[in-house]
């Protein structure tokens, strides 16, 4: 028996897809457990435009490094106001820690993100967890 008979296989990362109910008939639904590699940017406008849908991405890696107001100098010293943040998504978290980046779709998409999914080969049907109802 070598090294590589115990060592451990890496299991391939799952995708959660949830439905969470709004108020009255409305819903969102959530992806999560994405490969960090990938460009959620571009998954999120490809689902969003083939199921007619908004949509966004929420998570602190969402961003993609794109700078905000809050990044750029000023040429002058300007004091700046500090700014509390008063209300927090379900998805936010009080610690610091590194989240995985959420994208959240209006209605309930869950059969259509899941065929997406394999049909584009981002993942496999074993992969993909469907939560809801």
């Amino acid at each position: 028996m070598g090294l590589e008979d115990e060592k451990e296989a890496v299991p391939p990362s799952q995708i959660h897809i949830r439905v969470q109910q709004r108020n009255g008939r409305k819903c969102v639904t959530t992806v999560q457990g994405f490969a960090p590699e990938l460009d959620l940017e571009r998954i999120k406008r490809a689902m969003c435009k083939r199921f007619s849908c908004g949509g966004s991405l929420v998570g602190k890696k969402a961003s993609g490094g794109k700078k905000g107001p809050q990044d750029f100098e000023c040429q002058r010293d300007f004091p700046r106001p500090e700014r509390k943040r008063e209300k927090s998504t379900p998805f936010e978290s009080d610690d610091e820690e590194e989240e995985d980046p959420v994208i959240q779709l209006t209605g309930d998409q869950r059969k259509n993100c899941a065929d997406f999914l394999a049909a584009e080969e981002i993942a496999s049907k074993e992969d993909i967890i469907i939560h809801g109802f």
